[in-house]
């Protein structure tokens, strides 16, 4: 069974066709990696399956059913992304950033939760930047954000995980890091990830 499925998926840049008919099925609790040269399609198609790009034809599918067709907040509950290259909100400290993880489980009447705190702080010790917690994003090396970035994709706790060159920025030792991350998560969570890796 394959929870997150694309059928006669076509993507576009206005007229430039990048991906065209690709039908994909996401194997349910494994670690799936995207790899292939430059422009070929891969970041294109992550973005596609996390509902950032509307495919010019077909559809990805989450449970069978058209990315098209369900609520943003639904989609953010199941499937965590995380882009090539994220904007942090100018002076945000590490942990408001991670916190905004969980938004797609909030709502305007409910309180912070301990399940909120419990995920939060996790997901920083888990991506090693718990001792960054206070410091502003903005002030953080490359490869320090990039970290924070996918603690905060971890504080989502979805069950698929796209990832779009998680280690672009980081030193070959984190770099090691987060592949080993990525590998525990599906381990020893279950989770289903998907990586782009250049």
């Amino acid at each position: 069974m394959s929870r997150l499925s694309a059928r006669e998926l076509t993507l576009a840049y206005e007229d430039r066709t990048v991906v065209r008919e690709l039908d994909l099925a996401i194997p349910d609790g494994r670690v799936t990696v995207i790899v292939g040269p430059n422009a070929c399609g891969k970041s294109t198609t992550l973005r596609a399956l996390g509902r950032l790009l509307k495919p010019k034809g077909g559809a990805v599918l989450l449970d069978g059913t058209s990315l098209a067709k369900l609520p943003t907040k639904r989609i953010a509950q199941q499937i965590g992304l995380l882009p090539q290259t994220p904007v942090a909100p100018e002076a945000i400290t590490v942990a408001d950033l991670v916190s905004r993880g969980r938004q797609p489980h909030q709502s305007w009447w409910q309180q912070w939760s301990e399940a909120d705190e419990r995920a939060v702080t996790e997901a920083m010790e888990r991506t090693d930047v718990a001792s960054l917690a206070e410091r502003p994003v903005d002030e953080l090396s490359g490869g320090q954000r990039q970290r924070v970035w996918i603690a905060m994709a971890l504080a989502q706790e979805t069950e698929l995980l796209l990832l779009d060159e998680p280690t672009t920025y980081l030193d070959i030792a984190h770099q090691v890091e987060v592949l080993d991350l990525v590998r525990q998560l599906n381990h020893d969570r279950g989770r289903t990830v998907v990586v782009v890796l250049h």
